[in-house]
């Protein structure tokens, strides 16, 4: 028994599969925020020790994030974004389930970068957008720079190209 799916089913497919990894990995995020004291507690952090471990293994978390990003995006676009995600998903929900019986502050944190590193956040990355959309969106979103506010209006590309 085979079957097969249209390219709208795979698209909603892809799409319900990426918003719950996505809402997993960040539901991980918030909650590592929220139980961060107690489980250092439960690592026997000393109490003068917790800001700097805990900022330690969160700055870790981040760099995982940022490494993950990048190495997923770009194995995403050799591979195909649904196939690496389902990979992704697997290798961070058993990193993530891994904390919760590290036994060291090194163990937390090298599984925290390992959860981070494997996380969906680089699969919902988009570089298959189109250049006109991206110099677009590039402009658009430069309203926001408020450090070095720049008053003239960005000059837009042309339509004339506008490939959907």
């Amino acid at each position: 028994m085979s079957f097969s799916l249209t390219s709208a089913q795979r698209t909603w497919l892809t799409i319900l599969v990426a918003s719950l990894g996505y809402f997993v990995d960040l539901f991980d995020l918030i909650m590592f925020v929220l139980v961060r004291l107690q489980s250092l507690q439960e690592l026997h952090v000393r109490p003068q020790d917790m800001l700097h471990t805990g900022a330690f293994i969160l700055n870790l978390q981040m760099a995982g994030l940022m490494v993950g990003g990048v190495c997923w995006g770009l194995l995403g676009d050799r591979r195909g974004r649904l196939s690496v995600l389902l990979g992704s998903i697997t290798v961070y929900s058993i990193a993530t389930l891994g904390n919760a019986f590290a036994g060291s502050v090194g163990t937390y944190a090298v599984l925290r970068f390992i959860a981070a590193r494997f996380g969906v956040n680089g699969n919902l990355d988009c570089p298959n957008i189109t250049p006109w959309r991206h110099s677009v969106a590039g402009d658009l979103t430069s309203i926001f720079n408020f450090a070095t506010p720049n008053d003239t209006l960005p000059t837009l590309p042309s339509t004339t190209g506008y490939v959907p």
